[in-house]
């Protein structure tokens, strides 16, 4: 994901020659899997590559499947009774995780989809466009009439490094390679998951978020329509607090500290108390069952514990 140091390889490395070190993954065991497989109740199983020797880009994070939860589970519902066609920037996307799981249950909702990945690192741009291509041939195959169409670009863009990228409909031209930006629209969803690892992340992450959030700006949801009207996106940001790296905690009061000065205000999420978030059901296989498919990783992901032990959800807005 944007904004993030290299992992640093542990003394005994078990896989690839690096072993990933707790402080930099929510889950050591979970990092060090080749693919994870993410499955919301009633939406398709999403398969994610993880290449950990990539650095921390290439593994799937808490804040990545908690914001996934939080958008299909609160924003989703609302925004499919507006409109027949979802148009998703996910920033710092790292392996893709976040904005190819709501891809995934918008379609299944019926709602045409054009999502478009960002990283900075070239790495994780190679690492995202793997998984999207392994997104799209899994959903052609088991795809049902009833589901919505799917488009996801993947393109290196760094916080600050210009103009945002604009989101391309379904019924554009697909260009020969990733990365055009002719022919998009602002975003209805812009996704933003655990970014801010480093205070010099802080205001260029605010600099390409007051880009995407036009002055007269409500963060109520996009129309999708036309680069420079329509109503503002909903940002949704997803940050995680960890003891052991203060930088972190320094990152999120930075950042805070530049959207006062820059009209951005912060506003925590809350969940809607007559539903409970989706639980995910995480898997994937060890490799050590020697090929007999009986090791196999299990966990059930449950954003409401997450909120409790301090991940938060915000939404993003111009004051």
């Amino acid at each position: 994901m944007a904004s993030r140091a290299a992992a640093e390889p542990c003394s005994d490395g078990r896989r690839n020659s690096l072993e990933l070190c707790p402080r930099s993954y929510d889950d050591v065991e979970r990092a060090e899997l080749d693919e994870i497989r993410v499955a919301f109740e009633g939406v398709p199983e999403v398969a994610i590559k993880q290449n950990p020797a990539i650095g921390i880009p290439g593994a799937v994070y808490d804040c990545s499947i908690a914001l996934a939860a939080h958008v299909v589970h609160e924003i989703l519902p609302g925004l499919a009774r507006e409109r027949r066609e979802l148009r998703m920037l996910e920033l710092g996307a790292g392996a893709g995780a976040c904005g190819l799981l709501v891809a995934a249950a918008a379609s299944s909702a019926g709602i045409d989809v054009s999502l478009l990945l960002t990283d900075r690192n070239p790495k994780a741009v190679d690492l995202a466009s793997e998984n999207a291509r392994i997104f799209a041939t899994t959903r052609r195959s088991g795809a049902g009439s009833e589901t919505g169409r799917i488009r996801v670009d993947v393109e290196r863009y760094a916080f600050g490094d210009g103009p945002p990228p604009a989101v391309s409909g379904v019924d554009a031209h697909r260009p020969g390679t990733p990365g055009t930006r002719g022919g998009g629209a602002r975003a209805d969803v812009v996704l933003v998951s655990d970014v801010l690892y480093a205070p010099e992340s802080a205001a260029p992450l605010a600099k390409t978020l007051l880009a995407l959030l036009p002055p007269s700006g409500g963060g109520g949801g996009g129309s999708g329509g036309g680069g420079g009207g329509g109503e503002a996106p909903r940002v949704a940001l997803a940050w995680k607090p960890r003891s052991n790296d203060p930088r972190k905690a320094d990152a999120m009061q930075t950042f805070l500290d530049v959207c006062k000065v820059e009209g951005l205000a912060l506003r925590a999420a809350v969940r809607d108390g007559k539903m409970r978030a989706s639980v995910a059901t995480l898997r994937g296989p060890t490799g050590g069952g020697g090929g007999g498919g009986e090791d196999e990783w299990t966990r059930l992901f449950d954003p409401v514990e997450l909120e409790r032990r301090g991940l938060r959800v915000f939404y993003v807005t111009r004051e």
